[in-house]
């Protein structure tokens, strides 16, 4: 269980900087034209 625990962590911690990069691109005046 700790190394899928672990696992799972590393995946949250991926997916909110993803995120988080997603909306600074979104809230970015013009990013709609940028893919």
């Amino acid at each position: 269980m700790r190394e899928l625990t672990l696992y799972n962590e590393d995946n949250f911690r991926e997916i909110e900087r993803h995120e988080g990069v997603a909306v600074v691109r979104f809230s970015a005046p013009g990013a709609h034209l940028v893919r």
